[in-house]
């Protein structure tokens, strides 16, 4: 997904930065209902065992950090909910929250609260008993005229608990600290840019008193990717780490990483274009070794046909000093990237077996299809073995930590200029949240299987005749069949699959595994399911009618085991292929359910048909449209409303479905930016023609559903 070959670059690369951000902007509060009285502070002591100020293990009824510990497991102690009663498991409550984009966040819990947050960065307190909503937070978000924050704008993958704090950040660039019983602002900084190129839409991390934030360039490749450190009381900056380096001539570009960073791009004077590698998700604290490890979205632009080098840090995990930001050592997946494998995924620590020894590593599977094993201390390559089917290199070498490619995969290079290559940009796993399991020692992993067609194609002497590589190709070819999710149990130390279950729809939701010997998993078509933890064998499902992309957690309250999942379609798949995260029928709302042995709770998971009314204009001639489709993919219009115009799910309009009153407002919309304020952004550069060249192309889309429709009605 990338608009690099749409936007020109802007090199950043001389930036300096120090100290905090200016505050952010306006904001609100509403309390729903008075907090609990038994609601009490979240201890943020640390143990004897550990580090002062490291993160701490939530307790049986808190799930207050996002993996549970600060290691990332996903995996929770509690057994009262197993593989022998499972099947009794019931919806104990629902809870309706108002948002259309779908819900991505592994639900917090802390004293009875349980914490979520959703799109335009709206946070809610619902009472863990009940369901109730006890506070709600609404940022007042900036909204913007650039696309990186237009887009953020409908995702938000998580918040952050520490001491008395609520911790998130916002698709304007700012991270705020709330007060957990109350929901009041405590402080308000800016995280990175706030020209609208550049958002926060993951979550941030915490350890050693200090929190820890990324953000992202929507793969624009606009300046340069960081990762950042605040000091959690007051908001004040402490430190960044820049992923891209920048003009070694500069004071504040004269550091190690820079210079080891700096002789992997080339070409004269190369820091004036080079750009990306956000760090949008995928970060982990480390309260043993007090580090923080980080994986690295790609360089700018994706195609690297005239991009040299193996461009550091780009696709890499990346250790540092928590406290100082310095840089400790990294490791790159996919040196000169080309098919955007980026490392945001999650990086899980755990001790393993290694050669006889017990050995402290990191656990990654990024998109590119291999699981990574790391040593935590030294960033040494431990093995790495495929999960999936990648088709873009054959194996990793672990002499030299370099994967050995095969050379059809680079597309631009092939004569056809084009390649079928596995993974595609979805990745053959993305963000979503993996389990390591305490008791069975497999990692359950949610996997894409995805071949994709990359295609360099030249535009017509209309457009300039510019060439643009288009990612989405193998996205909407009707000849790719295999767009297949699965669950994966993975045994790090064996290095092969123990069992794995296959999936309706291509990408799925986080995972969760318990010393029950259960793993749960929400999936794109709305069932909620538990799995043998040892086998794989189904053992409970639960249809949701809604789409789920979030992890699930479990706290024991009042001495019941209780299960809680997000649900509803969102993120950057569901907004850009809303096809590989769900499907027509499941686009329920967005709930925050909650399970427990006995549950009663009742709710409806229908969802209204699609209808296509027939579109108020007639079909345009064959070469409009043709020049529209190209327009369509140049100007970045699938990333929000799909490679076809096709959008069932979140609040982004399906064009196949608009109005009269739409049409005749069309130019104004796309060229005027007459609905700027309410997210869509402003092509004021867009020749009236090519405007009606891409509403030829809409409205083909629009008959071609409306066709299809009647068709169907008619068998």
């Amino acid at each position: 997904m990338t608009l690099t070959s749409k936007i020109t670059v802007l090199a950043l690369a001389g930036l300096a930065y120090s100290g905090s951000l200016q505050a952010g902007a306006s904001s609100a509060v509403t309390a729903s209902a008075a907090a609990p009285s038994t609601i009490a502070s979240l201890a943020a002591t640390p143990s004897a065992v550990t580090p002062p100020g490291a993160a701490q293990p939530s307790s049986a009824g808190d799930w207050s950090l996002l993996g549970r510990t600060a290691e990332q497991h996903h995996y929770s102690p509690l057994s009262g909910i197993n593989d022998a009663n499972v099947r009794s498991l019931g919806l104990a409550w629902h809870a309706d929250l108002p948002t259309g984009d779908g819900l991505l966040a592994n639900p917090l819990v802390a004293d009875g609260l349980v914490y979520m947050i959703g799109a335009w960065s709206q946070v809610w307190a619902v009472d863990v008993r009940t369901g109730k909503t006890v506070w709600s937070f609404d940022p007042k978000v900036k909204v913007a005229s650039a696309f990186a924050s237009m887009w953020s704008h409908h995702l938000n993958r998580g918040v952050a608990l520490w001491g008395d704090k609520v911790l998130f950040g916002t698709s304007d660039c700012r991270l705020i600290a709330l007060n957990r019983k109350s929901g009041a602002k405590l402080w308000d900084v800016r995280a990175c840019e706030d020209d609208g190129t550049r958002a926060i839409n993951g979550a941030p991390r915490v350890g050693g008193g200090k929190v820890f934030i990324g953000n992202s360039d929507v793969d624009t490749g606009i300046g340069r990717g960081s990762m950042d450190a605040y000091d959690i009381e007051t908001g004040k900056h402490l430190w960044r780490f820049y992923t891209i380096p920048g003009n070694p001539a500069l004071k504040e570009n004269q550091t190690k990483a820079n210079r080891i960073a700096a002789k992997t791009w080339e070409g004269k004077e190369w820091w004036k274009s080079a750009g990306g590698g956000s760090t949008w998700e995928g970060i982990t604290y480390d309260p043993v070794l007090n580090r923080v490890y980080f994986g690295v979205d790609g360089p700018s632009p994706w195609n690297a046909s005239k991009r040299r080098g193996d461009n550091l840090f780009t696709e890499s995990v990346v250790a540092v000093d928590a406290n100082t930001g310095e840089y400790v050592w990294h490791y790159q997946t996919v040196p000169n990237d080309t098919w955007d494998l980026n490392d945001c995924s999650p990086i899980v620590i755990g001790e393993l077996s290694i050669d006889g020894k017990r050995t402290r590593v990191l656990m990654h599977a990024p998109k590119n299809g291999f699981f990574y094993i790391l040593e935590a201390k030294t960033g040494k390559l431990l093995s790495a073995e495929k999960i999936g089917h990648p088709t873009w290199a054959s194996h990793i070498d672990l002499k030299t930590g370099r994967p050995v490619e095969n050379p059809q995969a680079r597309y631009y290079a092939t004569h056809e200029k084009r390649a079928m290559v596995n993974p595609g940009p979805v990745g053959i796993h993305n963000w979503h949240a993996m389990s390591f399991s305490d008791k069975t020692r497999l990692m359950y992993i949610p996997v894409t299987d995805v071949t994709v067609l990359y295609a360099m194609w030249e535009t017509t002497a209309a457009l300039g005749g510019d060439t643009f590589t288009d990612y989405y190709a193998g996205m909407s070819d009707p000849k790719i069949q295999n767009r297949m999710g699965r669950l994966i149990a993975w045994d790090p130390e064996a290095k092969k699959e123990r069992w794995g279950v296959d999936l309706e729809v291509g990408t799925n939701g986080g995972v969760l595994s318990t010393a029950g010997n259960l793993v749960f998993q929400g999936n794109g078509s709305g069932q909620f399911v538990a799995y043998r933890a040892n086998n794989g064998e189904k053992l409970w499902s639960y249809y949701t009618g809604s789409a789920i992309q979030a992890a699930p957690s479990t706290v024991e309250i009042n001495g019941q085991q209780m299960v809680l999942v997000a649900v509803g379609d969102g993120g950057g798949i569901g907004l850009s292929v809303p096809r590989y995260t769900s499907t027509p029928k499941v686009r329920g709302p967005s709930r925050l359910l909650a399970f427990e042995l006995g549950g009663k709770d009742t709710m409806s998971t229908e969802s209204p048909p699609i209808v296509f009314p027939k579109p108020p204009l007639p079909r345009r001639a064959a070469e409009q449209v043709e020049k529209g489709r190209q327009l369509y993919t140049a100007n970045a219009c699938d990333y929000c409303h799909g490679p076809g115009a096709e959008r069932w799910t979140m609040s982004v309009p399906d064009l196949r479905r608009a109005s009269g009153a739409t049409h005749a407002e069309f130019l104004g919309v796309v060229i005027g930016g007459s609905r700027s304020p309410k997210g869509m952004p402003r092509f004021d550069t867009m020749s009236v023609e090519d405007g009606e060249a891409i509403r030829a192309f809409i409205l083909d889309r629009a008959w071609a559903a409306y066709d299809a429709q009647i068709a169907a009605k008619a068998h």
